[in-house]
């Protein structure tokens, strides 16, 4: 995941994932309020809009794979 911080640029994401499962991405404040969520099943995401973060801050990303979810800061 990069760049962290993100600041005007778009966040890329590339996993080390073989299969083709869906994958969900979600990015949420860290009150808990949905900023983005993005499904897909390809392993790497180009970009995912950062223009919805209405202001600096800490969000957390939330990838679910298979049922299982992964988060980050």
């Amino acid at each position: 995941m990069y760049p962290n911080p993100i600041g005007n640029e778009s966040l890329k994401i590339k996993l080390n994932q073989t299969d083709d499962s869906l994958i969900t991405y979600t990015i949420t404040e860290v009150n808990g309020k949905k900023i983005v969520s993005i499904e897909s099943n390809e392993q790497e995401i180009n970009s995912i809009p950062t223009t919805a973060l209405s202001s600096k801050g800490i969000y957390i990303l939330t990838l679910t794979i298979k049922h299982e979810k992964h988060t980050y800061k």
